[in-house]
C-alpha cells in the first residue's frame, strides 16, 4: 500500500515538474505571465496617479473606508485594486494549461493511462497545481507592488487593504484559477482536437474570470461592515463549484477521451 502511494506521489511530481518547466521555458507560458504582471503594474500606477472627478472625490470623502487615508487617489487604488487582482492572476495562469491538448493529441496521455499507473484525475490535478503555483507568483508580485506604492507616497499602513487581500483577493485568485483550469481541461477533453490548436478550452478561460467580474460589480452594493463576511461565503461557494466540476470530470470523463486523434 505504501509503495502504491509513493508511486502516485512520484507520478504527480513528475507531471508537475514537466508542466512547470514548459510553462517557464516556452514563449506561450511566459507570455501570459508577463502580460499579467504588466497589467498589474499599469493598473497600480494608473490608479495611484488618477485625477478623480469632484463627484468621486466627494464620494470618497464621505465613505467609511476613507478614514485614515490622506490621498483620494490612494483611496481609489486601495478600494478597487484588490477586486481586480484575481482577474490578472487568472489571465496569467491560463498558459499553464496550454500543453494539455498538444500532449493529448500526440498520445502522451493515451500511453500513460494504458500503463494503469496514471488516472485522469491525476493528470488534471497536476495542471491545477501548476496553475495555482503560477497564480501565486502573479498575485504575490501584485500585492508587493501595490503595498510598496502605498508606502512610497507616504500614506502609511492601511489594514483594511491587507484585510481585503487576505479575505478576498488571495482566496478568490486561487479558486478562480482552479475553476478556470478544470473548465479548460474538461472542455478540451470532451472536444475534438485540431492540429495546431493548443488548449482549446472554449469558454473555460472565460468562466474563470466570471467570479471576479461579478463580485467587482456587486461589492459596491454590500455594506462595508458585511463585506468580509459576504466575500468569504462567496469564495467558499466558488470553491464548492470547482470541487463538483473536478470530481465529476475526474470520474465521468472516460480514458477514451484521451486517445490521440
Amino acid at each position: 500500500m505504501a509503495s502504491g502511494n509513493e508511486g502516485n506521489r512520484s507520478i504527480n511530481v513528475i507531471l508537475l515538474n514537466l508542466h512547470l518547466r514548459r510553462i517557464f521555458r516556452t514563449p506561450y507560458g511566459v507570455m501570459y505571465i508577463v502580460l499579467a504582471l504588466f497589467l498589474e503594474i499599469f493598473i497600480v500606477l494608473s490608479l495611484s496617479f488618477l485625477n478623480p472627478t469632484p463627484q468621486s472625490a466627494g464620494n470618497a470623502l464621505s465613505s467609511e473606508g476613507f478614514l485614515g487615508i490622506n490621498s483620494i487617489e490612494l483611496y481609489i487604488l486601495e478600494t478597487t485594486y484588490p477586486y481586480l487582482l484575481p482577474l490578472f492572476a487568472v489571465l496569467g495562469s491560463t498558459g499553464a494549461t496550454y500543453f494539455f491538448s498538444s500532449d493529448r493529441s500526440s498520445g502522451v496521455y493515451e500511453y500513460l493511462l494504458s500503463t494503469s499507473k496514471v488516472k485522469i484525475g491525476q493528470i488534471y490535478l497536476s495542471y491545477i497545481i501548476a496553475t495555482v503555483m503560477v497564480s501565486t507568483i502573479i498575485i504575490s508580485a501584485g500585492i508587493i507592488f501595490a503595498v510598496s506604492m502605498v508606502y512610497a507616497v507616504g500614506d502609511g499602513f492601511q489594514m483594511f487593504l491587507i484585510d481585503l487581500f487576505l479575505v478576498y483577493s488571495i482566496p478568490l485568485t486561487y479558486v478562480s484559477s482552479m475553476l478556470s483550469s478544470i473548465m479548460i481541461l474538461s472542455w478540451a477533453s470532451m472536444s475534438k482536437t485540431y492540429p495546431g490548436v493548443n488548449a482549446p478550452g472554449g469558454i473555460g478561460a472565460i468562466v474563470g474570470l466570471v467570479p471576479s467580474l461579478f463580485f467587482l460589480f456587486v461589492h459596491m452594493e454590500i455594506p462595508v461592515q458585511s463585506l468580509y463576511l459576504y466575500s468569504s461565503f462567496y469564495v467558499l461557494g466558488i470553491f464548492g463549484i470547482f470541487l463538483i466540476i473536478f470530481i465529476t470530470a475526474a470520474r465521468r470523463i472516460s480514458n477514451e477521451r484521451m486517445i490521440s486523434s
